[in-house]
């Protein structure tokens, strides 16, 4: 028997502090690629922190746009994974605190949301592999 099967959908809770639970209904394919470009924003955001920190230990021009450019990749990324709703809810919880609300918040990006998404596209690539060899396959006459 042949098996259909239907793309999985990462569906998880998460408790804010104070009891409100927040539901979270990500699917993978919808979300992958705004998933990569906002993520890839995140680590470059972060990369431009650190390069901050070490011009301020030297006591070189400090440039207040990163820290925005850092908030704004944040919410970008949030925005993609939990909808706009709950960034609105875990941003009021935090109260905009965005380097605390990091490092609370990408331990759950970081632990679920990214390998799911790399398991995700592994099996994805595989079925077009297995697709594509199928099809090449069923040319060849012996």
């Amino acid at each position: 028997m042949y098996k259909l099967s239907r793309e999985k959908k990462i569906i998880e809770q998460i408790e804010l502090d104070g009891g409100e639970v927040i539901d979270i209904n990500i699917d993978v394919e919808n979300i992958s690629n705004d998933f990569n470009q906002a993520y890839n924003k995140v680590i470059a955001a972060e990369k431009k922190m650190a390069e901050l920190k070490v011009k301020t230990d030297n006591k070189e021009v400090i440039d207040l746009n990163i820290e925005r450019d850092y908030g704004e990749a944040v919410i970008a990324l949030f925005s993609v994974v939990f909808g706009e709703e709950n960034t609105s809810k875990i941003l009021n919880y935090y109260e905009n605190r965005y380097i605390e609300m990091s490092s609370e918040v990408f331990p759950f990006i970081i632990n679920v949301v990214v390998p799911r998404m790399k398991t995700y596209m592994e099996e994805k690539r595989k079925k077009l592999e297995n697709n594509y060899l199928a099809t090449k396959n069923l040319g060849k006459r012996k």
